[in-house]
């Protein structure tokens, strides 16, 4: 009786250690995922901007900030990074550069602004022949006399307009708000002073997070009737960009 009972009991320790190794391994072989948009956030830590090509590119190497260095903790962020997740980022930067290579002959745009997370705009200048002059502020905080309007525009939707009566200088406030590769054109249709040829001066605003930057533009004529087109080309889904218009 003492055997039966013996066996009994070893037999059902063995089939408890089966039972438990059997769900150590079903948790161990469990995938570890994370939505798109969290690690969105991750990968746009580690995008840089090739200068020569003029092209995004992941950068695993990248940091920005004295606590990346110290802890590393971004990187080791990024190693929980969902692989579907990160191939479907970098096919998403792909078909961005190629968008913004199309650019690089169009004659109604002078300049691309490539906006990365921790760094300051790197801004590549076309040398087209436009007659409206476009530059950066030093500053992103406007202390403007007049407001005129704003632009809004999302992905999918039609493009917007601006149009008022202004000075020969006023400014652009850009407020991208977005989680994700973007690109953005806005158009100044108005001819400037010096104005040789019959087409629109426009920037391009990509990145892959966030923009908020003031860019100026200069038409050298005292009174000017400003005209301005704004569309987006790509923005995530619930992203939104917005062109505050100040002298």
């Amino acid at each position: 009786m003492k055997k039966l009972f013996l066996s009994l009991a070893v037999l059902a320790f063995g089939g408890f250690l089966f039972s438990s190794c059997q769900d150590d391994e079903i948790v161990s072989e469990a995938p570890v995922t994370r939505d798109y948009e969290t690690d969105c956030k991750v990968l746009s830590k580690f995008v840089d901007v090739n200068k020569a090509s003029g092209e995004y590119y992941i950068n695993e190497k990248k940091r920005v900030t004295m606590m990346s260095y110290l802890t590393d903790q971004d990187w080791l962020e990024l190693q929980k990074v969902n692989p579907v997740n990160y191939k479907r980022y970098e096919k998403e930067l792909t078909e961005l550069n190629r968008e913004l290579a199309n650019y690089a002959d169009n004659p109604e745009i002078s300049k691309i602004v490539y906006s990365t997370y921790g760094n300051e705009p790197y801004i590549k200048e076309l040398n087209n022949d436009c007659s409206i002059q476009i530059e950066k502020a030093e500053s992103n905080v406007l202390s403007s006399r007049a407001r005129y309007q704003t632009l809004t525009f999302m992905q999918g939707t039609s493009p917007t307009y601006a149009s008022f009566k202004a000075g020969s200088k006023i400014n652009s406030e850009v407020r991208i708000n977005c989680n994700g590769p973007y690109l953005c054109e806005l158009k100044c249709n108005t001819k400037g002073a010096l104005c040789t040829n019959n087409h629109a001066t426009g920037i391009v605003l990509s990145g892959t997070n966030y923009e908020n930057n003031v860019y100026n533009w200069t038409s050298g004529s005292a009174s000017t009737l400003w005209d301005f087109t704004g569309k987006g080309r790509t923005l995530p889904f619930g992203a939104y960009a917005q062109v505050e218009f100040t002298d």
